[in-house]
């Protein structure tokens, strides 16, 4: 008689195969859901390659049937489209694309108590992380606002590029707090990250109103060390929360969960032996896999070292001390000129516009470790005054594209893990020259390197997507000890048959299944650098060659006395894009002009 159910062959030893009905349809319920996330391909190496070839690109129809779809990488496809349109100097689309983007991370950390290391779906547990939805890392969410407050400046509005520095500004100042409290944990820096972005959010206001950016009496901060309620670490989970109705059925909580507990795989009830080695189970393959993982890191010191944080971003402290002191807001774009310095002492122009406010402010608590460090420098301040009659030239050269991750496996014994890598290699980025009529203006020096930021936060991941890794190797793994349970404790032979078949079944669909998460925000530079100068007012044909290329391009541009004019050089692939931000080409409100306050 053919077997139409072999689990129902057991009778009364049911319940030692409990586990495999338990874990075989959300199985089959994964496998459905993975084919319904994976309908749609990614679209943004093709929208890469057209912005390198400078085919235009339909605004409206970017990602157009990603974000319909309101799948599980909706947040990084806004984050890119609002990226690739604003390399096209579509400023409109990229702020829409970026204010639809702060909805969702505003709705998900104040109307939702779901953590991203605590979700729980049938998809992320019984297949891999890519059945997750896509949460960007907090230094994506920095560059986020950092390309927002670009936005508003190439359309003429000052205020509301100040707005968006100071979103910038709160999340790193509160990021470095929090990661340098002794409580601190790496495989909790998930829950760290929404907690901040939540107290962004509930701190707005006060934030826009530039009173979170003072300066304070503690010494290891610069920002206020007033603790608002939402400070508090974030609740679990609860498990009467709701998911969307057009989510999949794999999107959806199984039940709550602890940030801070990895039993978040239990699909059954399970005896205390049986717990006791699940942990055991987990705790060999977390520290295996450790040894291993660490392995791809090692090779790649160099470029580590090029970062000291994932979330202290030099490139978003530099824009934000120029967008302060055009706003007149001097003593807050010395902090922030003065903290990118920290993070890239050998930047000249970092260092002139620390020693330039340190003078000029008479931060004389500075004054003599200025004078030790930059002694050339404090001696050409200490006799040269502004004449009145030049203009500021800022031009920012964002580099190629940031590295894409890649797929490693490792295994040990009978289990394979697939773990995202970046495995690009290492150099230092080439300057631009930038020159004019009256002769060479100077050369780009290095601000942030985007790919050694990305690496920093992927290796931070480690711990957490170890533990998370470990964990659901238990729970595949406890399919295929039921199909070994079932063909040797039982004497039936379509009892074993059904055994061998689960075993089997499981094996393949354990191989199959396991895909790394190799998602991230792709259409961030590789690298970007900067230069300031002082050039006289009046029209410049002003000319940009990156070394090393046969790229050249020359642009007419409008310098103003006492005031700032702001480039943006993008080298992608063979072409250079220019945009010029400030004074915006499109701007008919003079007004905002008179905003912009006089170097001090």
């Amino acid at each position: 008689m053919p077997i139409k159910n072999p689990l129902l062959l057991c009778g009364g030893k049911f319940v030692i195969f409990k586990s495999a009905r338990n874990l075989l349809f959300p199985m089959l319920t994964a496998i459905l859901a993975l084919s319904y996330g994976c309908s749609t391909s990614n679209p943004t190496p093709e929208y890469i390659n057209a912005i390198e070839q400078n085919r235009p690109l339909d605004s409206e129809s970017l990602y157009k049937k990603q974000l319909e779809e309101k799948g599980l990488s909706q947040e990084l496809y806004l984050m890119e489209k609002a990226r690739i349109t604003q390399l096209q100097s579509d400023f409109d689309s990229s702020r829409s694309s970026f204010e639809k983007e702060v909805e969702i991370l505003k709705q998900r950390e104040l109307d939702d108590d779901t953590l991203p290391g605590a979700e729980i779906n049938v998809g992320s547990v019984l297949v891999n992380d890519n059945m997750l939805p896509y949460k960007a890392r907090l230094f994506e969410v920095e560059m986020l606002y950092l390309m927002q407050s670009l936005n508003y400046l190439a359309k003429g509005d000052l205020e509301g590029a100040t707005v968006e520095i100071r979103n910038a500004d709160y999340l790193l100042n509160e990021a470095e707090k929090a990661r340098e409290s002794e409580n601190f944990k790496e495989e909790t820096y998930r829950s760290s990250e929404a907690g901040i972005q939540k107290k962004l959010f509930e701190n707005q206001n006060a934030i826009q109103k530039n009173s979170a950016t003072k300066e304070p009496a503690d010494e290891k901060s610069e920002t206020s060390d007033e603790k608002p309620a939402a400070e508090k670490n974030v609740k679990p989970a609860d498990e009467k929360s709701e998911t969307s109705d057009e989510k999949p059925a794999a999107e959806k909580n199984v039940k709550p969960a602890d940030p801070e507990s990895n039993d978040d795989t239990e699909a059954v009830e399970k005896t205390p032996e049986q717990k006791k080695a699940d942990e055991g189970k987990r705790a060999e393959y977390e520290q295996k896999s450790m040894v291993e993982y660490e392995k791809n890191f090692a090779g790649m010191e160099e470029a580590l070292a090029q970062s000291k944080s994932s979330v202290l971003n030099p490139y978003v402290l530099y824009m934000s001390g120029i967008i302060h002191e055009m706003n007149g807001e001097f003593d807050d774009a010395y902090i922030s000129y003065k903290k990118g310095l920290e993070l890239m002492p050998s930047n000249p122009y970092l260092q002139r516009d620390v020693v330039r406010l340190a003078r000029n402010l008479n931060k004389t608590n500075d004054f003599e470790d200025l004078k030790s460090s930059y002694p050339e420098l404090w001696k050409q301040f200490a006799v040269k005054t502004p004449s009145g009659k030049n203009g500021r030239l800022i031009v920012l050269y964002e580099y190629g594209w940031a590295p894409r991750k890649t797929e490693v496996f490792i295994s040990l014994g009978a289990i394979a893990f697939a773990y995202p890598v970046y495995k690009f290699k290492w150099s230092p980025a080439s300057p631009m020259t930038v020159s004019s009529e009256l002769g060479e203006i100077g050369t780009t020096s290095p601000i942030c390197y985007m790919n050694a930021i990305a690496l920093r936060a992927l290796k931070e991941e480690a711990k957490w997507r170890i533990i998370r890794q470990a964990a659901r190797a238990v729970v595949k793994g406890a399919v295929f000890a039921t199909g070994t349970t079932m063909t040797a404790a039982s004497s039936n032979s379509g009892v074993q048959l059904a055994g061998v078949g689960i075993m089997v079944a499981s094996a393949i669909y354990n191989n199959v299944s396991e895909n790394a998460d190799l998602r991230c925000f792709m259409s961030l530079p590789e690298n970007v650098q900067i230069l300031s100068s002082s050039i006289p007012a009046g029209e410049h044909k002003i000319s940009f060659a990156p070394r090393g290329t046969q790229l050249h391009l020359e642009e007419t541009v409008p310098v103003i006395a006492d005031k700032t004019t702001i480039l943006r050089i993008v080298q992608v692939g063979p072409r250079l894009i220019y945009q010029r931000l400030w004074p915006a080409p499109e701007q008919t409100d003079i007004s905002n002009k008179s905003q912009e306050g006089n170097n001090p």
